[in-house]
């Protein structure tokens, strides 16, 4: 995964990243549910669930605070 920073994210709010944060671990969840059905032992499909569990804290978390940050305002000249 590539962590540097694009140009075009450098201005982006708190409240955008989160939003895109939020999304790639939906991803993961998702990817970690399927992997869960999918593998035989019976201790990989709870490593796998429990997986899930966390990143859905993480995404909760992600969501309060995206709903605490205030939306941006715009400056206008008088």
């Amino acid at each position: 995964m590539d962590r540097s920073v694009s140009p075009e994210a450098e201005g982006r709010s708190g409240r955008e990243r989160a939003l895109d944060i939020a999304e790639l671990l939906r991803e993961a969840q998702a990817d970690c549910r399927a992997s869960a059905e999918q593998v035989a032992d019976a201790r990989g499909r709870q490593l796998f669930d429990k997986i899930a569990g966390y990143l859905d804290v993480a995404i909760q978390a992600l969501q309060a605070y995206q709903r605490e940050q205030p939306t941006p305002r715009r400056h206008t000249l008088h």
